[in-house]
């Protein structure tokens, strides 16, 4: 289970370094407001999917018949 936990947080990590680089290689540290609105509701949508994969994972790892 602590291989599933440590898994689920590298890909929160991982999902948030690829939109921060995302960010600032796009330029969207100058865009409008309405861009950056739609660019960190992209970015949290990534992040739940990310955790939600994760838990199923870690949750999965903690039943009997996932062990």
């Amino acid at each position: 289970m602590r291989g599933e936990v440590l898994r689920l947080v590298g890909l929160v990590l991982l999902v948030d370094a690829v939109f921060l680089g995302l960010f600032f290689a796009a330029g969207l540290d100058s865009a409008s407001a309405n861009l950056k609105l739609g660019f960190a509701i992209v970015w949290t949508v990534a992040n739940v999917a990310a955790v939600v994969v994760g838990l199923n994972r870690v949750k999965a790892a903690r039943s009997p018949r996932g062990r």
